[in-house]
């Protein structure tokens, strides 16, 4: 049965995230964490949506979309740099995300710039 198990996963992809142990498990979500909080610092930085002065004009859709569109290929680039270091493919990314969740492991709080 053991057997049966280790190969399935590694059909899945999960044969390498196997062999780390759960501190280093941590380790990998932390980095993942810092990476996604460090694309959004920029893309708020970047593109302000939050946390606006009184006073100044509301963001417009358009600056909305980029701070998203900046964000997301911030993040993405940022993740998958930690995915090769770690050898990771993207099942195992999801594997780790959901084991992360589940045992509600730390995330980074973050706030806006200027708020």
């Amino acid at each position: 049965m053991r057997i049966l198990l280790l190969v399935g996963l590694l059909l899945w992809g999960y044969g390498e995230a196997a062999t780390y142990t759960e501190a280093q498990r941590l380790k990998i979500w932390k980095a993942l964490d810092a990476a996604e909080v460090q694309a959004t610092k920029t893309a708020d930085l970047t593109y302000p949506i939050s946390c606006i002065p009184l006073g100044q004009p509301e963001p417009t859709r358009a600056t909305i979309d980029a701070n998203s569109e900046l964000m997301q290929s911030l993040t993405e680039k940022l993740q998958n740099a930690i995915l090769k270091k770690y050898k990771l493919s993207k099942k195992q990314f999801r594997a780790l995300q959901l084991e992360g969740f589940k045992k509600h492991w730390p995330q980074i709080e973050y706030a806006p710039p200027g708020c």
